[in-house]
């Protein structure tokens, strides 16, 4: 299983479910903080338009 590879199926016991938790807690701070980049990216940008 790779870092964001989650399997198709859900897992069935405990011992499945934290690491499968974990890795979709990873993906999604992963996925928000490139969002968050994305962001201040484009509020710099318009910013800078708007400047000028």
């Amino acid at each position: 299983m790779g870092l964001i590879g989650l399997d198709i199926y859900p897992p069935t016991t405990m011992v499945e479910l934290i690491p499968y938790l974990l890795e979709l807690l990873i993906g999604v701070v992963l996925v928000s903080g490139v969002f968050r980049v994305i962001g201040k990216i484009a509020e710099a940008f318009i910013n800078s338009v708007r400047r000028w």
